[in-house]
């Protein structure tokens, strides 16, 4: 009576319990550990304030984002904060002033533009909402990308401090969101521009304008 008891009841609980419980095991093995995000990017905007004038920053941005998926997501978003980007030939200026990250500039000697991961760093830069000051460009085809990544469709604050090449005067002149705009445009230029600017500023020549009778422009 106890025997078939035995053999009823125990059989039952090995093969029952013991596939189960591998099962919990493996799954749980599989899991990688979930990092905290907006503690990851505190550390990455530190690590760029700490080095910023080391020359060792693109370094710290390369090992940062190249440690994980979780840290190259983290960095990226970094740049998608950035509220305006100033580009000269040699390097980049950013500013971000919103929170949790407050005033922040990559002004470093160690040009960014050497860092092996510029492109999805410019791609994340123009995806913001940023204000572009072009003061010059690097030579090539750098200075190309640059251009045509930050001046897109969609960009609404755009200053020049000399005019673009004429190439880049083309591709500005068919974007149709620019509404604050400074450029040393001849007369001419102006009503080649798709974008209406509300807030405009530029050198005007006006012999140029009373000359030129054929083309109109509204200030």
């Amino acid at each position: 009576m106890y025997g078939s008891k035995r053999k009823s009841s125990n059989p039952a609980k090995e093969n029952s319990s013991t596939p189960t419980k591998r099962l919990k095991f493996n799954e749980m093995s599989n899991k990688k550990p979930i990092l905290n995000l907006s503690r990851l990017e505190w550390e990455f905007a530190e690590l760029l304030k700490n080095s910023r004038y080391s020359g060792q920053m693109n370094k710290v941005i390369e090992r940062f984002m190249l440690s994980g998926s979780q840290q190259y997501i983290c960095a990226l978003n970094y740049f998608l904060l950035i509220d305006k980007v100033i580009v000269f030939e040699e390097r980049m200026s950013i500013y971000i002033k919103r929170k949790p990250i407050h005033w922040n500039e990559y002004n470093s000697r160690d040009s960014i533009y050497n860092c092996s991961l510029f492109k999805p760093i410019l791609k994340a830069i123009a995806s913001s909402e940023t204000e572009v000051s072009i003061q010059s460009l690097p030579e090539g085809n750098l200075g190309d990308e640059i251009f045509e990544a930050l001046i897109q469709e969609g960009v609404k604050d755009v200053f020049f401090l000399s005019k673009p090449f004429e190439k880049h005067f083309l591709h500005l002149c068919n974007i149709t969101t620019i509404t604050r705009f400074s450029c040393p445009l001849n007369y001419s230029d102006l009503s080649l521009l798709k974008s209406k600017p509300r807030n405009f500023k530029n050198k005007v020549d006006f012999k140029e304008i009373f000359q030129t009778k054929s083309e109109k422009y509204i200030f």
